[in-house]
């Protein structure tokens, strides 16, 4: 069987499923309904057994060239002749799913995508009757039962890549993920025999807004070291700061900072700089690399600094 369009009775488990999703993440649940509004969420009887869905692969970060296909063999998107209801544990099948493939969609990042689900699946277990309200005691014993299961299994795969030290997206994609030591890891270590435990970093939302104006507030640094000195520091973060510390060596706050000494952004991520510039020839280019921590040299999901005399 081919990709078909959604029938109305899936369309409306699948709106369940998103507004289940809406309680703990807006902005994925914004990008479901978008996506199913563009009518980028389908069925298809061919994805294997093996999975749940598949997301096809677009322009990285461009949610409208992106497709979810759901296998309604293994992703039940009906209850019999009536769509999926609250007290119904193949909901949370559906939900985590379409929230994983979401951040599929936006991020192509494995192991984000699973950290999705392991923080959705977390909220559930935190605030039950917010999820699921008024469901007998039974039924929430199955979808808590069903829950786990997924739990369990999105959080082993979110292990084995951070493991691996990578983002799960193959052997030569270059983001890299470095393993953060999570409180009572020790137990967690010694009861799983893993040498080190990984926590979940679910990265914040953070508007461009905040984003650009640290790096115009950045850029204005940069311009006053090039009143003073005639030229523009060289290219590279460590360089940026070493060069503009050379007048004021606290001239930057400590959370503004990594290890290696290198301007970050809210996402902890070493900003981009180069001088002179591609974007801006003239003087230099400084950017984040966005959510999705892909360099893309300034364009793409990256966040460019547009503060420029020139």
């Amino acid at each position: 069987m081919a990709a078909r369009e959604l029938k109305s009775d899936e369309r409306v488990s699948v709106a369940r499923a998103t507004a289940l999703i809406r309680k703990a993440n807006k902005e994925k649940a914004d990008l479901l309904n978008d996506m199913q509004q563009q009518g980028n969420i389908s069925a298809d009887g061919e994805i294997p057994a093996t999975t749940y869905a598949r997301t096809q692969k677009g322009t990285p970060g461009d949610p409208k060239s992106n497709k979810i296909e759901l296998n309604p063999k293994k992703v039940n998107l009906l209850d019999g002749a009536n769509p999926l209801g609250e007290d119904n544990p193949d909901l949370i099948t559906l939900a985590g799913t379409l929230l994983h493939e979401a951040d599929h969609a936006q991020c192509h990042d494995e192991m984000a995508c699973f950290g999705a689900e392991v923080e959705f699946y977390s909220g559930v277990n935190r605030e039950f009757d917010k999820y699921f309200p008024g469901v007998p005691a039974a039924q929430k014993a199955k979808i808590e039962k069903q829950k786990k299961a997924l739990e369990k299994e999105a959080k082993d795969n979110y292990e084995r890549i951070a493991r691996k030290g990578g983002a799960g997206y193959g052997k030569d994609h270059k983001d890299v993920y470095v393993p953060i030591r999570a409180p009572g890891c020790d137990e967690f270590a010694a009861q799983g025999g893993i040498r080190e435990a990984v926590m979940i970093r679910v990265l914040p939302d953070v508007p461009a807004s905040d984003v650009a104006q640290h790096l115009e507030e950045i850029a204005l640094k940069i311009y006053a070291y090039y009143d003073r000195a005639g030229t523009f520091p060289p290219s590279g973060n460590a360089a940026l700061v070493k060069s503009l510390r050379k007048t004021d060596s606290n001239l930057f706050r400590r959370d503004e900072l990594n290890e290696s000494q290198e301007l970050i952004d809210p996402w902890g991520r070493p900003y981009g700089y180069r001088s002179p510039g591609v974007w801006y020839p003239d003087d230099f280019d400084l950017y984040s690399l966005g959510p999705c921590g892909r360099d893309e040299g300034g364009g793409g999901d990256n966040i460019l600094c547009e503060l420029h005399r020139r």
